[in-house]
């Protein structure tokens, strides 16, 4: 039986969201980076998953979200079943926005879900929520093969209507349909009900942090760091399994020789440790490109175009730094940036340890930006 929408009110008008020019990148599985910890303990948590609606990770940046995610869906494309991928931003909180990248994630496993949706979203000038959703969970029930929908980055989702969305998705979506939702906090759902009925698995910041084994496999074996077991409990304790920081380690070690007197050079808090870790990587750069990533490091999202903009330099000039940025510091560094493209996502370990400290940008060097709003950014 197909879905049947309740009575409720109209979200009423909402600026027209066309889906034109919607960014590709933002609903294509990304590549899965070389050289990761195969993090099998918590690929099986997500196994039980299976026949449930929601799975729900939840932790800091740093914690190595994204990439779980990615190797869970190769995990799950090598059983048969479909992806569907969808990173958001503060644009997506939304609803005719977040309805169009939706629906454009879920026609990358069948063209021919949500097309009457669509055209609704792009002919109506009342946003027909329900109608809409109506027509997607229909065509979903259609769909002839198990799906699995990831929506990476869902702390930017904080609209009561899109959290209705998604609460309607997750109400009556077929049981082919699986939901997970990855990001910095808990997605205020009314996902209560899910629990107690079993419907529900949620991984936190506790479950993703490395272990022991995870820190060793991560340092000695991707980095070939070739540390001591006490050295490794030394890093695993600091920085508490945090991924992150024992990125920033890395980066740290990989050029010295006295690595054990660097360990246990620092002490204190996980803070602390991303505080002299992010120092330690960030003055071995070279001054043009420290004071490029002073100046960026507030976008959420970048290019070579908003980079000059932001700074004031040429957009070859912004161009060349944001090709060292992925070229010349180091694989390890890499493999926490999304790939370039027309934008590149920040994940950097610094950019995790500045955005984990709270640290304020030197008075110098800091940036102001029209974010999204059509007024052009500038350096000051």
């Amino acid at each position: 039986m197909g879905y049947k929408p309740p009575r409720r009110r109209l979200y009423g008008m909402n600026v027209m969201w066309l889906g034109q020019d919607l960014i590709s990148t933002k609903y294509r599985l990304p590549p899965s980076p070389a050289n990761l910890v195969e993090r099998l303990r918590l690929q099986l948590l997500l196994d039980k998953a299976n026949g449930r609606k929601l799975t729900t990770i939840s932790a800091p940046a740093g914690f190595g979200k994204t990439t779980l995610l990615l190797q869970w869906a190769q995990r799950l494309a090598q059983d048969g079943r479909r992806i569907a991928w969808l990173s958001l931003d503060a644009d997506d909180d939304e609803v005719r926005r977040f309805l169009c990248y939706l629906i454009a994630a879920l026609q990358t496993v069948d063209a021919d879900i949500g097309k009457s949706a669509l055209t609704l979203l792009r002919s109506s000038p009342i946003l027909p929520t329900e109608s809409v959703l109506a027509g997607v969970i229909n065509d979903l029930e259609q769909l002839g093969c198990s799906l699995v929908m990831m929506l990476d980055d869902t702390h930017w989702l904080q609209s009561p209507a899109v959290i209705q969305v998604l609460e309607s998705l997750l109400s009556y979506a077929p049981a082919n349909v699986h939901f997970v939702l990855a990001g910095r906090g808990v997605v205020p759902l009314a996902a209560a009900r899910l629990k107690v009925h079993g419907q529900m698995i949620d991984l936190h910041e506790t479950d993703l942090r490395f272990d022991l084994a995870e820190t060793d496999d991560f340092l000695n074996r991707r980095h070939d760091l070739a540390l001591s077991r006490d050295d490794l409990i030394v890093l695993q304790h600091r920085t508490e399994g945090w991924i992150a920081g024992l990125q920033l380690a890395s980066l740290s070690l990989d050029r010295r020789v006295e690595r054990s007197a660097f360990i246990k050079s620092f002490s204190g808090t996980d803070r602390d440790i991303a505080d002299f870790l992010a120092n330690d990587v960030f003055i071995r750069q070279p001054r043009a490109l420290q004071d490029f990533m002073l100046r960026t490091a507030f976008l959420d999202r970048l290019n070579a175009e908003v980079c000059a903009a932001v700074t004031g330099q040429a957009v070859s000039e912004s161009a060349a730094l944001l090709a060292i940025l992925s070229e010349a510091i180091s694989s390890s560094y890499r493999s926490m940036m999304g790939p370039i493209g027309s934008d590149i996502i920040t994940f950097s370990p610094i950019s995790c340890a500045i955005e984990w400290n709270g640290a304020p940008l030197p008075k110098s060097r800091t940036c102001t930006a029209g974010r999204r709003t059509g007024t052009r950014a500038r350096a000051t």
